[in-house]
């Protein structure tokens, strides 16, 4: 109930789709992480063993705008990125170095979470993703924030805002595609040039 009245706060009037939210369930797990063999017998012990959330999504390469399907589990203490099959650890963000989170107010699925600097995300930046379950993962992180720092982070919605993108400081823009009839309904464009990141939706 905290996440759904979190992301009612977050986006209502804000955020186009977000009504068609509010009637499905906020499930969590969606992989059904927590009954998978390798995932008890890897994280018993870790800091991460609690899953908060977990799904397939699309992270989005900084450099080419080009997207790869990854599991993404968000643990009490970390939002991780994980290579499904060998249930590893490609790349781990702390809750508490997640200082803002960034969206578009359109139809998209696109998130971008904003890290301080550290050994983490010293060198590759902030972090994109697109999911089915955008919403959710964003309202969840939301209150795992809070409950770390004691204060909630930065919020942004708009159609342009920067990012952290290996080091340089990029322009993400967004667009919608009236002007691009050959997309097909859903699909989203994404392209990177110089210091301007694009994504036609």
């Amino acid at each position: 109930m905290r996440e759904k009245v979190a992301a009612s706060n977050i986006f209502k009037g804000r955020k186009e789709g977000y009504s068609h939210s509010i009637a499905h369930p906020f499930r969590g797990d969606y992989v059904r992480l927590r009954a998978n063999y390798k995932w008890k017998k890897a994280f018993k012990d870790s800091p991460d063993n609690y899953v908060v959330f977990a799904d397939m999504i699309l992270k989005i390469n900084r450099s080419s705008g080009k997207n790869t399907a990854n599991l993404l589990v968000m643990s009490t203490n970390a939002l991780l990125l994980m290579d499904q099959r060998m249930m590893s650890i490609k790349y781990r963000i702390p809750v508490t170095d997640i200082t803002r989170m960034s969206l578009s107010p359109y139809r998209d699925q696109i998130a971008v979470f904003h890290a301080k600097e550290s050994e983490a995300t010293k060198k590759k930046g902030d972090f994109i993703i697109e999911s089915n379950h955008v919403i959710e993962i964003v309202a969840k992180m939301f209150l795992l924030i809070i409950n770390a720092n004691g204060k909630p982070p930065e919020m942004v919605i708009a159609s342009e805002f920067q990012a952290n993108l290996n080091a340089v400081m990029v322009n993400m823009v967004f667009r919608l595609e009236d002007t691009f009839p050959e997309l097909p309904v859903g699909v989203i464009k994404v392209t990177r040039k110089g210091n301007r990141m694009e994504f036609l939706v």
